[in-house]
């Protein structure tokens, strides 16, 4: 059965020209009429990587887009942001700064990722693994378990996150990485990569399932939904599938103060609408 929610272009904040399936389109999340309290009552506040968020939200700045307007909108509302090498020269600080770097980069050793957080001066670090993306560009020179454990090892205690960049995270792989020093995982999606070999345009696993998998199979590894991800109402599912935080994606012309606010608006009201008290209480049993 396809929501109706997610049957119509979508018009959110932050998405894409073409939406990208995510596994999500199969589900809806449940509808209560009498939802049982004020929408202003919902609670959002969540904990992560040591930081107390206002909601479970990380605004993710997009590639090519002015880094300052979402540090911004990232620290007025509360929001963990993950944000490139301009993180140095931001002048908001959010509850929690996450600076993002290829995996790439640090196959020949953890120095640059040592380099990259003493400048930024942020909380934690991403580091993004696209390993078809790599093999497809550079013929392979991708980072590898030892690589990842190279990092985790060489940045303690500040907390790496290891994200799957272009075609989702498989549970098992999930597990590997908390058992090599990951803090957290954000397990993105197939169809995540913007643009490559159209023959692997579907490869991996798609956004539902890595959310799915990951928290059947590292239960305790914070996890964070992020890849094609649109908007709240996703936000919330991937949330009661098991997810920690979700990172929708917003667009290089989007108004940062505007999609973060709609966007969390509409988590908010998702969270109320199918009759749960918090975002902590959503669960698997809330999609039909």
């Amino acid at each position: 059965m396809v929501g109706a929610q997610l049957e119509a272009p979508v018009s959110s904040p932050g998405a894409a020209a073409g939406p990208v399936p995510t596994g999500l389109e199969g589900h809806r999340l449940a509808h209560r009429a009498l939802p049982g309290r004020d929408l202003a009552e919902v609670e959002l506040a969540t904990a992560l990587l040591g930081a107390e968020l206002a909601a479970p939200l990380a605004v993710d700045v997009p590639a090519g887009a002015p880094a300052a307007p979402f540090a911004r909108a990232a620290t007025e509302q509360g929001l963990a942001l993950v944000v490139g090498e301009e993180a140095a020269r931001l002048h908001d600080r959010p509850p929690l700064l996450l600076v993002r770097m290829p995996g790439r980069t640090v196959v020949d050793g953890p120095e640059p990722a040592e380099r990259l957080a003493a400048l930024t001066g942020a909380h934690g670090l991403v580091l993004e693994l696209d390993p078809v993306g790599e093999a497809l560009e550079s013929g392979g020179r991708v980072a590898r378990a030892e690589h990842v454990a190279a990092v985790c090892r060489a940045l303690a205690p500040l907390p790496v996150v290891v994200r799957e960049a272009g075609s989702g995270l498989d549970g098992a792989d999930a597990r590997a990485l908390q058992a090599l020093g990951a803090a957290a995982v954000d397990v993105g999606g197939a169809g995540a990569r913007p643009a490559g070999d159209p023959a692997f345009a579907g490869w991996g696993v798609m956004l539902a399932e890595a959310v799915a998998e990951t928290a059947l199979m590292a239960p305790d590894l914070p996890l964070i939904a992020g890849g094609p991800l649109r908007d709240g109402v996703q936000a919330a599912m991937c949330l009661a599938l098991g997810a920690t935080v979700a990172a929708p994606r917003f667009g290089v012309e989007d108004d940062a103060a505007e999609t973060v606010a709609a966007v969390l608006h509409q988590l908010r009201v998702a969270v109320w609408a199918c009759g749960a008290p918090s975002a902590a209480a959503l669960h698997p049993g809330l999609l039909r």
